[in-house]
């Protein structure tokens, strides 16, 4: 069995704040959370979404090509103000096992907007 030695990038990113995504390749986790303005902090609720990119930066900011799940993200947060990312940053990682660990995380996680093909979560 290949094992991985991932890192999650410390702190949350508000979704106001997405433009601070890195633009690096990796694993981004959708929360649905609350944020305490008084001390500017994130209590994290529950994970939305598990997903994979190349870029995280381009993936939440383009403005031509928003996520596909964004109106689902918000659904399940209660508002774009419940919701919050954080990132693991893999820029060195190959393509097949940003695949690997993305659909490990989902298939402990199990998110609920992760529904596209669930057979392969298993993996």
């Amino acid at each position: 069995m290949k094992k991985f030695n991932i890192q999650h990038e410390p702190g949350y990113i508000l979704y106001k704040n997405k433009h601070a995504l890195h633009q690096c390749k990796g694993i981004y986790i959708v929360y649905k959370c609350d944020y305490n303005t008084q001390n500017d902090s994130v209590d994290i609720k529950d994970i939305l979404y598990i997903g994979q990119t190349d870029n995280m930066f381009e993936r939440h900011n383009d403005p031509e090509k928003p996520h596909e799940h964004y109106n689902d993200f918000v659904r399940e947060a209660g508002g774009k103000e419940h919701i919050c990312f954080g990132e693991i940053l893999l820029p060195d990682i190959s393509s097949d096992d940003l695949e690997t660990i993305e659909a490990a995380l989902i298939h402990i996680q199990k998110p609920p907007v992760n529904t596209d093909n669930k057979s392969h979560y298993t993996k």
